[in-house]
């Protein structure tokens, strides 16, 4: 049953002289849905923000793994770009193998402690064999400019 109508047949029930405590009891039951409106909205807020988070990255994760006919993309020129620029996969790792040989003395494992990533991770990829992301590029970039390296 609606509240409003609710609150009017509770209205005309009661006694005239009664008429203050049951606008309180009319007040009281408003304030009291609203306030389980409210939680209720914000439950479901919080688990809509929660369901897009967790579905964003399931998602980016999909995308990382992509396959083409089973096999993963290759680095030909039809392969897709992994950052505004238009970077494929082999240039991002010409990009990371030009950082780790001028600034970082040849090092993976000083190049994955820079990205924060891990050693294996950066084997991997400067091998060709891994899947780099557009971050990794994003923080390559700039570490080149942080240290002078031209790519």
């Amino acid at each position: 049953m609606d509240i409003n109508r609710r609150a009017c047949q509770l209205a005309l029930e009661l006694p005239s002289h009664e008429d203050g405590t049951a606008k309180n009891k009319i007040e009281h039951r408003g304030k009291v849905q609203m306030r389980k409106s409210i939680a209720t909205l914000t439950a479901l807020g919080i688990g809509a923000g929660s369901f897009y988070l967790l579905n964003r990255d399931r998602r980016a994760r999909n995308i990382t793994n992509e396959t083409d006919d089973g096999l993963l993309l290759s680095s030909t020129s039809d392969a897709p770009a992994i950052d505004d620029q238009g970077t494929d996969q082999s240039q991002a790792a010409n990009i990371l193998k030009r950082i780790r040989d001028a600034a970082f003395e040849s090092s993976d494992e000083k190049l994955a402690l820079a990205l924060g990533r891990p050693t294996e991770e950066i084997e991997t990829w400067t091998t060709g064999s891994g899947v780099i992301d557009g971050d990794v590029v994003m923080k390559a970039r700039q570490l080149a400019v942080q240290r002078g390296v031209e790519l």
